[in-house]
């Protein structure tokens, strides 16, 4: 059996804000920007502020495998990165996922006893929401 090259950090890319090219503290390894799925949005509006959504395979939380990530919203740039190849259900429910972060984040600062919540509760809170919401829109046509 041959080895397995292990991955260098180096070999990581930030990806950048298409506006104004400034680092969004994603990383991809050789993935590439993709053309907007079918079925899916490239702007959604969450209380008020608009979110670019991009479509991007191969993203990371930082420059490590072992962190590979669906969805992540970055709110400082008002944009979602989805990972295009998870198919449509499983993209819906990852949107559907980072806006929960975006009302979560919203509720923390009118409520201070949330900022006690660790990160890995807040990621089963919006995984909570965002299956609950797939689940209405999908078993409810009329609110498609």
């Amino acid at each position: 059996m041959g080895k397995t090259r292990k991955t260098r950090a180096c070999e990581f890319r930030p990806l950048k804000d298409s506006a104004t090219g400034q680092s969004l503290n994603v990383y991809t390894l050789y993935g590439k920007e993709t053309a907007v799925p079918v079925s899916m949005p490239n702007t959604i509006v969450l209380k008020g502020k608009h979110y670019q959504i991009r479509y991007h395979t191969k993203i990371f939380a930082s420059r490590r495998v072992s962190d590979r990530l669906a969805g992540v919203i970055v709110f400082a740039h008002q944009t979602i990165i989805l990972e295009p190849e998870l198919g449509l259900p499983r993209m819906k429910h990852t949107l559907y996922h980072e806006c929960a972060h975006a009302y979560f984040r919203e509720l923390q600062e009118s409520d201070s006893r949330l900022n006690r919540i660790t990160n890995s509760q807040e990621e089963a809170i919006c995984d909570l929401l965002g299956s609950a919401v797939q689940d209405l829109v999908t078993n409810n046509p009329s609110l498609k």
